[in-house]
């Protein structure tokens, strides 16, 4: 696109230092190696600049690994651990998209909470309705915190992780 057109995205300056291959797009996805090399100074999310940096260690198991609680918990804790990958992601978001993923964390985590201590009351006295009532609002924390999720792993191997979360903007201005 021509420099002088006012209708165009705005495109990403990417670190120098980053070095080439650094991070690409495939498709939906967005390709960063294991190492963390920081993405350009753009909201992941929108494309706006960035007012917030996150580096964060992020993990990655194969699907059938939940699976594996049918048999017992020490054989899904060993089985995660185990297959597990970790990589490295440095992310920029704008102040909107930061206040909504602080929002998400604290509903969730406070759901999370309440749901925890009224399970632990409930089954303490004996109550079943208020243990239920804690379950559910275990599981609705669960629900309520993933949106606080940035970038989420797709698929982690030796060298490159692959991510789904960055809006199709951001990810429009990492092509060539």
């Amino acid at each position: 696109m021509p420099a002088d057109n006012p209708f165009a995205p705005p495109t990403a300056t990417t670190n120098a230092s980053a070095g080439a291959g650094a991070f690409h797009v495939d498709g939906e996805l967005l390709v960063i190696d294991v190492s963390g090399p920081p993405l350009p100074d753009r909201c992941v999310k929108c494309n706006a600049p960035s007012t917030v940096r996150h580096t964060r260690q992020v993990q990655w198991n194969p699907r059938w690994v939940p699976l594996t609680i049918i048999v017992c918990w020490p054989v899904y804790i060993g089985t995660m651990l185990a297959t597990r990958k970790t990589a490295k992601i440095d992310v920029g978001l704008c102040a909107e998209h930061e206040q909504q993923r602080r929002t998400y964390q604290l509903i969730g985590g406070g759901l999370l909470v309440a749901g925890l201590v009224a399970m632990v009351g409930g089954m303490t006295v004996e109550e079943l309705v208020v243990a239920m009532v804690g379950f559910v609002l275990l599981i609705g924390g669960a629900i309520a915190i993933r949106p606080s999720i940035v970038l989420r792993p797709v698929l982690i191997d030796g060298e490159v992780g692959r991510y789904k979360g960055a809006s199709p903007e951001f990810l429009r201005s990492l092509e060539p």
